[in-house]
């Protein structure tokens, strides 16, 4: 799927202390309004690409990407640790 950038809004940046190797990583997060779901293929990089409710999210979704998914996406959610 192809988004035009203007379509982008800024959300911030998520920031987070990761093990083995011990390393802070930050990604830019923004969100995009979508009037029906794209349709999404597994690449070589992917093996599987679905939409979901955050609030019935698989039990093997990674729990550091939900936890942005819902700092986004929940209203008073914050990406700021602690909160």
């Amino acid at each position: 799927m192809l988004v035009n950038e203007d379509d982008l809004r800024w959300v911030g940046l998520a920031v987070f202390d990761l093990l083995d190797p011990a390393r802070r990583e930050l990604a830019a997060v923004y969100d995009v309004v979508v009037l029906a779901p794209p349709l999404a293929h597994p690449t070589e990089e992917l093996i599987r690409v679905g939409w979901i409710d955050l609030g019935d999210a698989p039990s093997d979704a990674s729990p550091l990407d939900l936890a942005i998914a819902r700092g986004t996406t929940e209203p008073g959610a914050s990406l700021v640790s602690g909160r």
